[in-house]
């Protein structure tokens, strides 16, 4: 009799053991000690001044995150580490740092209307365009800032600082975009990464964002406004006209390089599409993001992707209540939206793995 008991005693940790690892390993908590996996799409509110937070599988809205203070929070960067979102909110002259882990927010106060943002190789500096003349340099590691021109601030640049980015290739260069619509004296700025450098220009017409080609030796940027609706490739080192790309009506916005290195995706604002640049070959293909054909509500803002570029998201602020769009890259064809609360106006998207 006791030998039985203690049979079954075996039996039911055998079965719990089997049970617990099931529910860790369903969880996304990886072997030997690593992290939990946890998929999430973080979405910027800035009529709400909030975060919200979207499973990428079910495109569901898991959650929402209030930022103390906010205005206008629109701008969005996620550290390479995953653990950190960033959310620049030009009306507060300030980021807020979302934990990804916890959720948990703290706030950095930068200079005047920060825009769009770029890490460095190791992420350890986070650039900041700010929306008048200058970058600001924020420490990532310790998330601090001190509005110091010799050591953290980048001045020269030109009025309405949009996009950004940072290319290793040439010892550590940012590229941004000053963007000036009424004249069409738009400028993209190329500038050592070292506080106190002399940004340098180039003249293109209605630009709006830029992003660093994968080799780091071009560098592209999207037109907007005024009838210029083109993909601009310009030489990383000199800033001098590679090439250009027609693309949809009304313009190219923001834009973003496949995971792969293959395409450069481009939002069309004020239009139902994404655009996208076969860098392989220089042809453009567009996706129509609805079923019925072009919408002039379909006003597509940031985009982003999932880590292995099959997915790619973008935000839709055209229509009420907003959306985030959902494109198969392979198929380039969209294959469903997440639905945002009513009320909500989106702008950035990031996705953390």
């Amino acid at each position: 009799m006791k030998t039985k008991i203690i049979a079954s005693l075996v039996v039911l940790g055998l079965a719990f053991s089997v049970l617990m690892f099931m529910f860790v390993t369903g969880c996304g908590v990886t072997s030997g000690g690593g992290t939990v996996s946890n998929p999430r799409l973080y979405v910027s509110d800035y009529t709400n001044g909030s975060v919200i937070i979207i499973n990428p599988s079910t495109l569901t809205i898991v959650g929402s995150i209030e930022l103390p203070g906010a205005t206008t929070p629109k701008w969005m960067a996620i550290h390479p580490n995953g653990k950190k979102v960033y959310v620049a909110d030009e009306g507060a002259y300030a980021l807020y740092i979302v934990n990804t882990n916890t959720n948990n927010v703290t706030s950095l106060e930068v200079c005047t209307g920060p825009r769009g943002m770029a890490f460095n190789s190791d992420g350890t500096k986070l650039f900041v365009a700010q929306s008048s003349w200058d970058v600001s340099i924020v420490d990532a590691t310790n998330d601090t800032f001190n509005d110091d021109p010799g050591v953290t601030t980048i001045y020269g640049f030109g009025d309405n600082n949009n996009g950004i980015c940072f290319n290793p290739t040439f010892g550590e260069k940012i590229y941004v975009v000053s963007r000036d619509i009424s004249s069409a004296n738009a400028k993209v700025y190329i500038s050592s990464a070292e506080a106190g450098s002399t940004p340098t220009f180039e003249a293109v017409p209605y630009s709006y964002d830029v992003v660093t080609g994968p080799s780091g030796h071009s560098v592209y940027v999207s037109t907007h406004d005024g009838g210029t609706y083109k993909i601009i490739s310009l030489e990383a080192s000199t800033l001098t006209l590679s090439a250009s790309f027609d693309v949809s009506s009304n313009g190219a916005r923001n834009i973003a390089l496949s995971p792969d290195g293959n395409y450069i995706y481009a939002t069309i604002c004020d239009y139902s599409y994404i655009d996208y640049l076969n860098l392989n070959n220089g042809s453009v293909g567009a996706i129509n993001v609805v079923s019925g054909g072009p919408l002039s509500n379909y006003n597509l803002e940031q985009l982003t992707f999932s880590p292995d570029g099959s997915k790619l998201f973008a935000v839709n602020n055209g229509v009420s209540p907003n959306q985030v769009v959902v494109i198969d890259t392979a198929s380039k064809t969209w294959t469903g939206v997440a639905t945002m609360p009513a009320g909500a106006d989106c702008f950035g998207i990031v996705y953390k793995p």
